[in-house]
């Protein structure tokens, strides 16, 4: 099996050109000292994990707004994007745990976001409708024969 140079080795259109250009990026990343964690685009004066978790709690707070939407217009796409918000936030305080700068403030700050996005995403399933309301009366239908004998008839 024969090695082949940069030159000769065949084009793979624009997908041989990204990996071309990110790993002439990391290359220019470690001669300058920088790790991967520091590539991500920060704020002044903010870490890795302090800027994962900005970024995650403006998530929950579009979350939230999209929650509020929802209950002045009653419109289900609204629904579905406050949980993809609160999805993304849940994913991205998770990954602020990659970071150098993650310490035990930042853990705990994390966990409570996890927690919080996960009641919130429970909240939003309990307000969307139901497709078909007739599958929850027929699951329910025999235990509420037996609880009111006189109301079906």
């Amino acid at each position: 099996m024969e090695l082949h140079s940069l030159k000769t080795a065949p084009a793979n259109g624009r997908l041989g050109r990204m990996a071309a250009g990110m790993a002439l990026l990391m290359i220019l990343a470690m001669l300058a000292g920088c790790t991967p964690q520091q590539l991500i685009r920060q704020g002044p004066g903010q870490t890795c994990a302090e800027e994962r978790m900005s970024l995650a709690y403006a998530l929950y707070n579009e979350a939230r707004g999209q929650l509020a939407q929802h209950f002045r217009t009653r419109t289900e796409s609204s629904l579905e994007k406050a949980f993809q918000a609160s999805v993304d936030s849940s994913l991205l305080a998770r990954t602020a745990r990659n970071c150098e700068s993650f310490d035990l403030l930042i853990k705990r700050e994390a966990i409570n976001l996890i927690r919080i996005n996960r009641l919130f995403q429970t909240l939003v399933i309990s307000n969307m409708r139901d497709q078909d309301p007739g599958v929850v009366a027929g699951l329910y239908g025999d235990e509420y024969r037996e609880i009111f004998r006189n109301d079906i008839r």
